[in-house]
């Protein structure tokens, strides 16, 4: 699984089909960056996550809800910086 998290455009991308839009990044501190996204229609549907820029871990939860029930997805990643491209 790739993650791209551009400080640009304060986004994070990469979940894939489970969440194909960019989840805007929230807060980013020394340590760390928190993002988050809440989309609703059909059903209910948020992303919530941090990544820790000293060991590399992400954590994040979505969670999908409607009229047959709820589903929850849990990441848990290593992350490895990327050189970069200029």
């Amino acid at each position: 699984m790739g993650i791209i998290v551009s400080f640009t455009d304060r986004t994070v991308k990469g979940f894939g089909g489970d969440w194909s839009l960019p989840i805007p990044i929230l807060e980013v501190t020394e340590t760390a960056l928190t993002f988050a996204d809440r989309q609703t229609g059909l059903f209910e549907a948020s992303v919530i996550g941090t990544i820790e820029f000293v060991t590399g871990d992400m954590d994040a939860v979505m969670k999908l809800s409607g009229k047959s029930g709820k589903l929850e997805n849990f990441y848990f990643l290593k992350c490895k910086p990327t050189q970069r491209m200029f």
